[in-house]
């Protein structure tokens, strides 16, 4: 027997259209009671459990939301708006597998709704499935060209290539300050940053994305972002951070391991944990260890490469305590996943030092001799990364007629720009570009350590420069390459096999180098005599400079200037003998490196 409802379909159609009104209005308690009021006679109404639903969610009960939306798609499951409602509510709890699943229904009830497909491709992109995200994403703008969430989303997906989007955001919604963020930040630059600082300045990351466009030349701007981004936010753990990095780089490392602690106040962000490793010294009480490895053992979003900074500090801290299998067992877990994250050639890299040797034969060099720029302004310092060159141009930098230029990759995009034989105009192109950077300075180094692979072309090019190779014993440079999470890109450290391999090939073009350069431009220094006499090695090094001794150059960590390599810390200290055979706590351990330096 069918039971009529308790009053006439009229009656609740009006009923309902008056407590929508209300809802509409703005009048939400009356609207509530309408509701309520129909539910009490029709229980199963999915209108008005969904309207019910809909209040919750504006009273922030999300909870009470969720339940009335399910409530109503039980009782009308095809209708796209119930579907779009839970999905907004699931994703907003953070349930975004169920939400994914929610939007994903509605696209399949309504594939013309614009909306749709971009909430679908926004809860595919909180997955992690990009590349699902993109073609939702690509067929939401498709239905709305004039979508501007759409294609400021879009743009979030496709990373750098996303500028064409925000700039298609941007054309649809001048006023849409994420848009201009959003491509400020993936092109670094400081004009459209600001633009959205104009329209929204409260946005912290923006304002830290403003610190990161500016670079290190304009230092005092860069860090007055990061001091707005944490009026915005005090607790934006990045901020906090990326002034750790500038006071690193500054030399006031106490401030700097001050600031990387307040950053992990805000968030134990694994980044932040092997920034403060580089400073501190760790104990086997210490409260960091523990932290670490309970930040190690989470599971959830702390996954793949947002691990490997974690093991690198996890290694060092393990290393600072003397327990080389735990060290190496988190160094080697850092390093597996970094490496499965690169492209590197091996072959390509290995070729690229045999045609140096080449290319730069003896014969050729003399036959070619003179065509260069003659100056000695500029000094090269290069080597293997970890090498020492820091070290060595800390000390140089520290005499008053010796601007310290830091990696410079000025020689490289110059020789890869240049065609043809005219090494006069390659030097005066670089020298060009080094008066830029240091007016009026007598010389200048540039410590680039890949500058290894270019010596006979710098040597035609700038036949006066001064060319000084940092040398190290092999065992302690390619484990520290090894235990050292490069800011850049060396691809090659990450796995001991082919660390050994690059560096026996590299060993090899210096031997060559040191048989076709003249002993007047061309100086060896090895880091471990330097540590053992100083003075003798910095006298040394000066004279071949062309330069008189002063005693600022022994006081180098006294210094005060900018050093953004990843041994900045390191050069603030004293000379120390510690790194001196450091590669022995770790033995057998490292047998495939050992093997490939042909020392088993």
């Amino acid at each position: 027997m069918v039971v009529p409802p308790a009053f006439p379909y009229q009656a609740l159609h009006e009923q309902f259209a008056a407590a929508a009104g209300l809802h509409r209005a703005g009048r939400l308690a009356e609207a509530e009671r309408g509701y309520r009021h129909i539910l009490k006679h029709h229980p199963g109404h999915p209108a008005s459990l969904h309207l019910l639903g809909v209040l919750a969610l504006q009273a922030g009960h999300l909870d009470d939301a969720r339940r009335l939306v399910m409530a109503a798609l039980e009782n009308d499951g095809v209708s796209p708006l119930y579907h779009a409602s839970l999905g907004d509510i699931l994703r907003r709890q953070g349930r975004m597998t169920e939400a994914a699943a929610c939007f994903r229904n509605l696209v399949l009830l309504r594939p013309d709704l614009a909306d749709g497909w971009i909430d679908f491709g926004l809860a595919l992109r909180e997955l992690g499935r990009a590349g699902r995200a993109g073609a939702a994403l690509r067929r939401g703008v498709a239905l709305a060209p004039d979508s501007a969430p759409g294609h400021a989303n879009l743009g979030l997906i496709l990373g750098q290539d996303g500028a064409a989007s925000f700039r298609c955001a941007i054309l649809c919604d001048p006023g849409l300050a994420e848009a201009y963020a959003n491509l400020g930040a993936s092109q670094a630059e400081p004009a459209v940053l600001r633009r959205a600082l104009v329209l929204r300045p409260g946005a912290a990351a923006t304002w830290y994305a403003l610190a990161g466009a500016l670079g290190g030349a304009a230092a005092a701007d860069k860090l007055a972002a990061c001091h707005a981004a944490l009026v915005c936010q005090p607790d934006y753990g990045r901020a906090h951070n990326l002034i750790g990095l500038m006071e690193v780089e500054d030399g006031d490392l106490a401030g700097a391991a001050r600031r990387y602690r307040r950053a992990l106040a805000c968030e134990p962000d694994p980044a932040f944990y092997a920034n403060l490793a580089d400073l501190v010294r760790f104990g086997a009480e210490d409260g960091d260890i523990a932290a670490m490895e309970r930040l190690a053992a989470e599971a959830g979003p702390l996954e793949g490469e947002a691990r490997i900074p974690l093991h690198f500090a996890l290694g060092k801290a393990y290393e600072d305590c003397g327990e080389g299998a735990r060290a190496f067992r988190h160094y080697a877990r850092g390093n597996g996943l970094k490496r499965r994250a690169m492209v590197y050639d091996e072959t390509a890299a290995l070729a690229a030092m045999a045609r140096a040797e080449q290319h730069f034969s003896s014969d050729r060099l003399a036959r070619m001799a003179g065509q260069g720029e003659p100056d000695e302004t500029a000094i090269f310092i290069l080597g293997m990364p970890r090498s020492g060159s820091t070290l060595i141009e800390q000390i140089l930098a520290s005499h008053p007629d010796i601007h310290g230029g830091d990696e410079r990759p000025d020689f490289p995009d110059l020789l890869a720009a240049f065609d043809g034989e005219d090494f006069q105009a390659l030097g005066a192109a670089y020298l060009a570009r080094s008066r830029i950077l240091a007016p009026g300075a007598i010389r200048v180094t540039d410590k680039l350590p890949g500058n290894f692979l270019h010596a006979g072309a710098i040597h035609l090019a700038l036949p006066d420069a001064r060319i000084i190779h940092s040398r190290r014993d092999p065992v302690d440079t390619c484990l520290s390459c090894f235990t050292k999470l490069f800011r850049g890109e060396q691809a090659y450290t990450y796995d001991l096999g082919e660390l050994g391999r690059y560096y026996r090939a590299y060993a090899r073009l210096m031997a060559h180098w040191r048989s076709v350069l003249p002993a007047s431009v061309f100086l060896e220094v090895d880091y471990e005599a330097l540590v053992a006499d100083p003075e003798a090695q910095t006298r040394r090094l000066l004279a071949h400079c062309g330069l008189a001794w002063d005693p600022a150059c022994l006081a180098f960590h006294e210094t005060r200037r900018p050093v953004r390599t990843a041994s900045a810390a390191q050069v603030r200290r004293p000379i120390y003998r510690e790194s001196i055979g450091r590669w022995r706590l770790y033995g057998d351990l490292l047998t495939p490196l050992l093997t490939e330096l042909e020392m088993v």
